[in-house]
């Protein structure tokens, strides 16, 4: 108890002391927001460590992430980015069948109906290296 007040009196002396030597400003307003937080943690101690030996654990080493939310979203991310895609390529006039990507091999395929031209294949080759960067591409035409 009689650290943890030494620690709230040097806390509020350099808070004063910073207070007195900074300029008015933005840098004086950042400073002074910072020291409101430290004191504040400083002030909370005694309750971290009341909670801590009652046996409970505030420790971020206990914090573990669900595999199955995780795994949601990513196939919700990569939903989007094959709505995406295809929303893209209707618009440049392409009429496109499917986008699907693939995670594991890191390959986005695009079924295109119609011949192919190296206009259109210019067109989507150049999209997929900027919106499926890291992704091989794989166009497969005429997928009626």
């Amino acid at each position: 108890m009689t650290q943890w007040l030494i620690t709230v009196v040097t806390v509020a002396v350099l808070s004063v002391i910073c207070d007195i030597i900074l300029p008015e400003g933005q840098s004086r307003k950042f400073v002074s927001t910072v020291i409101g937080v430290v004191i504040s943690f400083v002030l909370l101690q005694p309750v971290i460590n009341l909670f801590a030996s009652d046996g409970i654990n505030v420790s971020s080493n206990h914090i573990v992430a669900d595999e199955n939310y995780m795994q949601y979203l990513e196939n919700m991310q990569l939903e989007q980015r094959e709505k995406r895609l295809e929303e893209y390529l209707l618009n440049q006039n392409i009429d496109v069948i499917e986008v699907y990507f693939d995670q594991e091999d890191k390959v986005v395929s695009v079924i295109v109906s119609g011949n192919k031209t190296v206009q259109l294949q210019n067109t989507i080759s150049a999209y997929l290296s900027v919106y499926a960067k890291g992704y091989s591409t794989n166009i497969i035409w005429g997928g009626d």
